[in-house]
């Protein structure tokens, strides 16, 4: 796990708040592997704008009535900065 000194994020109840998910869904986004959040030395999970980022994508494909097995096999997901067909439209 990777650890920072410095918390540059928001932490998991913002999270779950703000996206209106409870905190054990990211939790378990964490152990299927779909998210990596920072730690701060104490342990506390620190969100950055590209974990967010990465979370927004795994609910659209949620709403889209994939499962959380499926998204943790999908390449788009599995690799970060992937663009994802129908969420990500390329440029001209």
């Amino acid at each position: 796990m990777r650890k920072k000194g410095a918390t540059a994020g928001h932490r998991i109840g913002a999270i779950s708040e703000k996206y209106g998910i409870h905190p054990q869904t990211l939790r378990m986004y964490e152990r299927e592997g779909l998210l990596r959040p920072t730690r701060t030395e104490g342990n506390t999970r620190v969100y950055d704008p590209d974990t967010v980022e990465r979370l927004e994508i795994i609910l659209s494909f949620s709403v889209s009535g994939r499962t959380v097995f499926v998204l943790r096999f999908s390449p788009p997901v599995a690799g970060a900065g992937t663009r994802i067909p129908g969420l990500c439209e390329e440029g001209p």
